[in-house]
């Protein structure tokens, strides 16, 4: 972030700087489906694609930006994905379990 953050006020740049849910690797599926808190920081792959290719294709206005990203939560936000909807234009569609490997 710190290297981001220089790039976008020494070049006028537009940076943004990506704070991901728990996407899981394989075989992590089942630490989740223990832990009520990880299923609401849960980013299925679905929504880190989508998430992804917006950082790509939205029009971001020059300055270091902080978004967060995670699918949406079963009980409530853990993380504000707020300003990452708003700057990208994005939405989070899944929740957990959904395109989670099987526990």
């Amino acid at each position: 972030e710190a290297a981001g953050y220089s790039y976008a006020h020494r070049l006028s740049a537009g940076v943004v700087a990506a704070r991901l849910g728990w996407c899981p690797r394989k075989g992590q599926a089942s630490e989740i489906a223990s832990n009520l808190t990880a299923q609401d920081l849960y980013l299925s792959p679905g929504d880190a694609g989508r998430f992804f290719l917006r950082t790509i294709e939205a029009d971001i206005p020059s300055g270091f930006h902080v978004v967060y990203a995670s699918s949406l939560p079963i009980r409530d936000w853990i993380f504000d994905v707020e300003s990452g909807m708003r700057l990208l234009g994005w939405q989070p569609r899944d929740k957990w379990p959904q395109d989670a490997e099987t526990p």
